[in-house]
């Protein structure tokens, strides 16, 4: 599971960054990059300058995107990416606050192990005037995608990608949807239901795909059910397919029972249930064919579990909706 950046111009990685500092006349920009197994690297890099400073940088980065198993884009939180490695460290970007209606912002980056709650305070300057309004993150099937656009720039920026593989399949497929948990927080738009005493958060597990799962978990006697959903649009599609593992723990039985649903705009249909009562504790994989189903741009996935001891819980992991 590993990053590799690539830019759509055949340049390296060096040339584009440089590129990006020089020729859209970012001025003063600070860089800092922490990897675990070397020190802190900072340079001040204008266009006059610190080249050699900024070479080593560079190499940096490409031996930090080495280790890099995850990368999420939510734009309507406070974190414009965030990427995470098979060693628990998380490093994501976010802008600093500004004012109403300012254009030019410095970008921030920290780095904390994924077990610290997301805060976008305290990180350090990534880059000083980028323009918020062209400057971009986003996220196409299995490419990480960064456009830098900085103060004074007349012409496009240029942009740099990063091959993401931690969805081998993704060059081969459209992925729709994407969600593994590996940032160690639910991103905007998941819902939560709780039971009388029970809910869904994120922990770390041992026996999902990566470091974390999101978990069913009851803390108190008797039958109840908790839910967790996020909305989807599938509406660009004629056709779709969701996949995702689910395994359980603690002392399960009869009635206990796990659900996925696919809202079709006007009601839940049910993708795949278990009320066997039976323990799997290892992951074991579904999937759904949704062709059969109204497709449209107000779908929601939705998964349940109903639990009746303390200390008992339904876990899920790599959700993936494609088009077949």
């Amino acid at each position: 599971m590993k990053l590799r950046f690539k830019n759509s111009r055949g340049m390296t990685l060096l040339e584009v960054m440089m590129a990006i500092l020089i020729s859209t006349g970012i001025v003063g920009a600070l860089f800092v990059f922490m990897i675990p197994w070397v020190n802190v690297f900072t340079a001040l890099v204008s266009s006059g300058g610190h080249r050699s400073e900024l070479v080593g940088i560079m190499d940096m980065i490409e031996k930090e995107s080495s280790e890099m198993m995850t990368v999420y884009v939510d734009s309507s939180t406070c974190y414009a990416s965030c990427m995470v490695d098979n060693a628990g460290n998380r490093v994501y970007y976010y802008w600093d606050p500004g004012t109403a209606g300012q254009t030019y912002r410095s970008l921030y980056r920290k780095v904390e192990p994924t077990t610290s709650a997301i805060s976008c305070s305290g990180g350090k300057v990534f880059a000083r005037n980028l323009d918020t309004t062209k400057t971009s993150f986003a996220v196409n099937n299995s490419l990480f995608r960064i456009n830098l656009v900085g103060k004074g720039d007349t012409a496009s920026s240029i942009p740099f990608t990063v091959f993401n593989v931690v969805f081998p399949s993704a060059k081969e497929r459209k992925y729709l949807f994407t969600e593994g948990f590996e940032c160690n927080s639910l991103a905007s738009g998941w819902i939560v239901n709780s039971g009388a005493s029970s809910t869904w958060s994120v922990q770390q597990s041992s026996t999902g795909i990566g470091k974390y799962v999101v978990v069913d978990s009851q803390g108190g006697a008797g039958s109840n059910t908790s839910t967790i959903e996020v909305p989807v649009d599938l509406g660009r599609v004629s056709s779709a397919v969701l996949s995702f593992n689910y395994f359980n723990n603690g002392t399960i039985g009869v009635p206990d029972a796990f659900k996925a649903e696919l809202w079709n705009g006007s009601a839940w249909q049910t993708l795949f249930s278990d009320t066997t009562g039976a323990m799997v504790l290892s992951p074991r994989s579904v999937t759904a064919d949704l062709s059969g189903y109204t497709l449209s741009q107000n779908n929601k996935i939705r998964f349940s579990g109903t639990l009746q001891t303390s200390g008992a819980h339904w876990y899920v992991d790599g959700i993936q909706i494609y088009s077949p």
